[in-house]
């Protein structure tokens, strides 16, 4: 349980891992001072966040678009023009130095290729910035992996993305450079709207695939206390306040959420 806390819940600064640093607090407050609203405040909000049903709740707006294993024969539609898809980068062993591909980035590129070999249309990958200083490794394993096994692929790349707006202006260009209006674009599901909705800002059409699972979907042990629902509430609060800064920046309105 603490090793899935300190995974999750300790990566940056969230809600959740507020709440969690002021219990122990709360607690000894009672304890010396006998006050008990801040710790019954601080309790009624571990609990509920606890459930993950209401964390579900937070990214069930968010998950839009279908699933992978949902296309139908495992093509896209007529009208898409190209397939888009995301790197999260490289991870580094910390003992030993070596990098490899984010294994998520690596298993979506090749189901995007494998989507874009069936649908007989170009392939658009955007890789993330190594540590931010403007490199990208995460391309090079990309290109290696389609002249093995997607040499019938046309695959445009560009790296060195820092962000999702950089990832999107990306695609964006490459878009142009396919003449692509319309893509296909394949992500994981708390992103898919705000991705969207940045694709719509610049008039471009995206149709958010998403691959894995879809977090939101409800089960009946949502209704018991468990630190997923932390998690939840952290995916969750991260997105919409990632889409409130990107609408207070004037990178998307409200028309683009719709």
């Amino acid at each position: 349980m603490m090793d899935y806390v300190l995974t999750f819940l300790v990566d940056g600064l969230s809600l959740p891992g507020l709440v969690l640093i002021a219990l122990p607090f709360a607690f000894f407050d009672w304890l010396s001072l006998g006050r008990r609203k801040f710790l019954f405040y601080t309790l009624a909000c571990f609990i509920f966040m606890s459930l993950p049903v209401t964390g579900k709740a937070l990214l069930w707006p968010l998950e839009i678009g279908v699933l992978y294993s949902e296309l139908p024969d495992g093509k896209a539609s007529a009208e898409i023009q190209a397939i888009a898809v995301v790197s999260n980068g490289t991870e580094t062993d910390r003992q030993i130095g070596a990098e490899a591909i984010a294994p998520t980035s690596y298993f979506r590129f090749l189901k995007a290729a494998s989507l874009a070999r069936q649908s007989g249309l170009p392939l658009l990958v955007s890789g993330t910035a190594r540590n931010g200083d403007g490199q990208t490794t995460d391309i090079h394993y990309f290109q290696t992996a389609a002249q093995q096994q997607f040499q019938d692929v046309e695959i445009k790349y560009q790296g060195g993305a820092r962000s999702t707006t950089d990832h999107v202006s990306h695609l964006v260009k490459m878009s142009g450079e396919v003449g692509a209006s319309k893509i296909l674009l394949l992500t994981i599901g708390h992103h898919a709207l705000r991705s969207r909705a940045l694709f719509r800002a610049q008039k471009i059409t995206s149709d958010p695939v998403v691959v894995g699972v879809r977090h939101a979907a409800f089960l009946p042990t949502d209704l018991l206390p468990s630190f997923e629902g932390f998690y939840f509430w952290k995916l969750a609060l991260k997105e919409y306040v990632g889409l409130m800064k990107y609408w207070l920046d004037g990178a998307l309105s409200i028309s683009d959420l719709k």
